[in-house]
Parts: C-alpha cells; sequence; structure tokens
C-alpha cells in the first residue's frame, strides 16, 4: 500500500506549476514521488445501466448478546416482487460491509461469503426456491459487535446468470431497508453494556440542562484569538479604500481583493506603497509577537477613522489576519454582495497555539473532485489549518495519473462489479456495481 501525504502549509511559490485556487499555504512535501495535483477525470458511466429487478432486502441486527468472544446476529430477508420464482441458481446478491468473520447458520436457504476486503455475496443454497411475492429470512453470525446503523450493510445489488453462469444484468436493489436499532440487545456489547438506549426522550433530557450563550460572549473569529477587544463604532468598508501592501505581500494582496470584489461586488484598489494618511487597508509585516510566538502571528487594527491594519510577522501571519477580516463579515453578504460593508471596530492579536493544525483526507477510499478538494482547502484557510494530509493511493484506489503508466488509474481508478477478473477494482464502501454513477465516491482520479 502506498500512500502520498501532501503536507499543505502556506505559498506556493516553489510549486507555480501546481494548479490550486488558494496559495496561502506554505510548503507541499510529499511522501513518495508525486508532484502532481488536482483535474478531474470524467468519464461516462457504464453504457447498459440495468433497471433494478424489483427485490426488497431488509437487514436487522437480531442480537449482540451470543455471549463468549464478541459476536452477533444479523438476518437478511429477501423478499421477491418480480414475477419469476428465484431458484437455486441464476443469481447472486452483493454487497459491501466492514471486513469480518462470517458463520452460517444450519439449514440455511442461502449463503453468505466474504469474498475479499469489504465485499461480500449472498448465494442460494442447494434447493433454494423463492415464489414470487414470497420472502425468506438469511441468518448469520458475524464477528464482532454490530451497534449502528454504519455497522451495516453498503449498497447492495444483484447479478443475474445465463444457464452458462455468464452475467446477464447488473442492478441495483433500490428497495433495501436497514431496520432501526431499538432493543437493548441490538444496541449493548453483551450483558455488561451500560450505554442507554437512545430514545428522543433521553436526547430531550440530555439537552435540557443546556441554554443560549449571550451573543456578547460569542466570537465571530474561530478559532478564538489570544485578544480581542472592542470599542464601539463601526468601519464602513467599500472601494474607496484602496489596499496598500509591502513588496513581499502581493499574493495577499490579490486575494483579499478577490476575496472584498466577491462580497462587495467592485474591485477595490490594491497598491505597493507605504500607508501615509487617510481611511486605507495596509497589509505589512513587522515583527510581532503574540504569547511569546512569533510565526504566524498577526495584528488585525479595524478603526473608523484610519481604516483597516493588517501586521503579521511573516506573510502567513498577514494571511490569517485576512482570514480574521473576512469572518467578521456580515454573513448575508456572502449570499448577497453588497458595495458597502459595515464592520465592527476591533483589535485582535492572535497566533497560532499548535504549529501544526492539519486535515485528513483520504480520498484513496472515497473519491472527491478537484472542486470538493479546493473548497476543503479554502476552509482549512479560513479556520487557520495549514496542513492537508492527502491520501491519493490506497487498496481501494489509486487517484493520481502517471501517463507512463495508464493502467494505475485505469484499472486502480475505477470500482465497479467485476466476477471474472476484468481490470477494475471491485466495489468498496458502499461504491456499487457501476463505475461513476452519480452520488457515489468509488471511481475517478486526478491528471
Amino acid at each position: 500500500m502506498i500512500r502520498t501525504a501532501f503536507s499543505i502549509y502556506y505559498f506556493l511559490e516553489n510549486f507555480a506549476k501546481i494548479n490550486i485556487v488558494n496559495e496561502h499555504f506554505k510548503n507541499i512535501v510529499i511522501s513518495g514521488t508525486l508532484l502532481l495535483f488536482i483535474s478531474s477525470c470524467a468519464k461516462q458511466e457504464r453504457e447498459n445501466e440495468a433497471v433494478n429487478m424489483n427485490i426488497k432486502l431488509t437487514w436487522t441486527v437480531v442480537t449482540n448478546m451470543l455471549g463468549g468472544e464478541s459476536s452477533c446476529r444479523a438476518a437478511f430477508t429477501i423478499q421477491n416482487n418480480t414475477n419469476q420464482t428465484l431458484g437455486n441458481s441464476g443469481w447472486a446478491i452483493y454487497y459491501s460491509q466492514s471486513p469480518r468473520d462470517i458463520t452460517n447458520t444450519p439449514n440455511a436457504k442461502a449463503i453468505i461469503k466474504h469474498i475479499s476486503g469489504d465485499w461480500f455475496t449472498i448465494i442460494p443454497a442447494q434447493g433454494f426456491s423463492l415464489a414470487p411475492k414470497e420472502q425468506v429470512t438469511v441468518h448469520h453470525v458475524l464477528s464482532h459487535y454490530l451497534i449502528k446503523e454504519t455497522d451495516a450493510p453498503l449498497y447492495p445489488y444483484i447479478v443475474r446468470y445465463d444457464e452458462n453462469g455468464n452475467e446477464t444484468s447488473v442492478s441495483r436493489i433500490t428497495d433495501y431497508k436497514i431496520l432501526p436499532f431499538e432493543k437493548p440487545e441490538q444496541i449493548n456489547r453483551g450483558a455488561d453494556d451500560v450505554v442507554p438506549i437512545p430514545s428522543t426522550t433521553r436526547r430531550y433530557q440530555e439537552n435540557a440542562v443546556l441554554s443560549l450563550l449571550p451573543e456578547n460572549v460569542l466570537h465571530k473569529i474561530i478559532p478564538t484569538p489570544v485578544s480581542i477587544t472592542s470599542p464601539a463604532g463601526h468601519l464602513e468598508l467599500s472601494a474607496a479604500l484602496q489596499i496598500h501592501y509591502s513588496a513581499d505581500l502581493l499574493s495577499e494582496a490579490k486575494y483579499l481583493q478577490e476575496m472584498l470584489q466577491e462580497i462587495t461586488g467592485t474591485k477595490f484598489t490594491i497598491l505597493e506603497k507605504d500607508y501615509t494618511e487617510g481611511k486605507a487597508i495596509v497589509l505589512q509585516t513587522e515583527p510581532v509577537s503574540v504569547n511569546g510566538v512569533t510565526a504566524e502571528a498577526y495584528v488585525l487594527d479595524i478603526s473608523s477613522v484610519s481604516g483597516v491594519s493588517i501586521t503579521g510577522s511573516d506573510p502567513a501571519g498577514v494571511f490569517y489576519g485576512i482570514q480574521s477580516l473576512m469572518a467578521l463579515m456580515p454573513v448575508d453578504f456572502y449570499i448577497l454582495s453588497q458595495r458597502k460593508i459595515l464592520v465592527p471596530t476591533v483589535r485582535v492579536e492572535d497566533a497560532p497555539r499548535f504549529p501544526y493544525r492539519g486535515q485528513h483526507l483520504d480520498v484513496g477510499r472515497n473519491f472527491f473532485s478537484k472542486n470538493a478538494v479546493l473548497k476543503l482547502m479554502d476552509l482549512m484557510a479560513f479556520y487557520k489549518l495549514n496542513t492537508l494530509q492527502l491520501y491519493l493511493s490506497e487498496d481501494e484506489g489509486w487517484r493520481i495519473e502517471i501517463e507512463a503508466l495508464p493502467e494505475l488509474t485505469a484499472v486502480g481508478g475505477q470500482r465497479q462489479h467485476t466476477s471474472k477478473d476484468a481490470a477494475v477494482l471491485h466495489p468498496s464502501y458502499g461504491s456499487g456495481p457501476i463505475a461513476y454513477e452519480e452520488g457515489t465516491h468509488g471511481s475517478g482520479f486526478y491528471t
């Protein structure tokens, strides 16, 4: 298993060839030899997506109280809503579930098998026969307790075969229901478990002690700055205020200009010169120390007289000061732009409590589009996170195109049903039988 970890922290100056919307992460450190990023590959879905075969499927946990080592009994109920009898051949049901050992109950009418990873199948036992409108329940024992719906099987589908064992159709079972976990034996992990049974009444009682905090103790800036003082007053932000920046802060000035234009609909002027007099937005780097921390420290001053001043110990500090300024904007203005914005007068002194502030995203197991990843990075910047650990390869998927090795993405970037060793990965994490199906996250890669 190869894992490619991206540590993204502030400005990508040394990696100008990488196409990223937000430049305000400092370094990219890549474990492995890949220096690539995101341009999603779009592919067509399977041409012949089969229709649902009118099979109703339910699943439930029967009990976790089996005694001995952690295990549970669960059950599938299969109802035949077709106009044909399901016999002891010609069909199989597949699904995803966290890997567990399976023990089938004696004389079961159908057999559950663990194929690989989190991929399982249900096949008919000898003598199986299910007439139209009839149903059958298949009990089985699994290793480990099952106490939450997140433990339940995902995305079941049925495959039909002809008399020679060749697949004739692959269909999602759309009428699939996970029965609620309501009984102690379904929720408790053995007889000694004292966790209370969830209920709306209990949830209400637990939350009854809560009360709303007064608005004056809430901070719009998250995480809460080291120091924030708010004298009475407001500043009107409009394009009449020019953005002054020092020579090392061009990227920050352009970023602020872009953000203000999104909110106000007007373009603010940016000037590389020292601030002299009058109202302006000033970006500058000077020695700053907050709580004994200098790296990424900043001071944000908003004055009704002089305007906005953001002073950082380094460009990263200025960038985080810009994020604090944006956090003070009225939320409504992000939805409907206004040419003039009133922001409260404030003085913020801040520095990070932790040098490493990370977010992990595993697109190897569950793929997300380029735009989704870039949106995540913007949100990370807003909340002053500085490290993105991006897993691009797992057993369940390879997500970076290498032109000299096209099989990596042609095979490793696609998950779908396969029973004949086709050049694809089998379904995982509920990705289902059809590659690139809308709403699933099994297939895709970055170029």
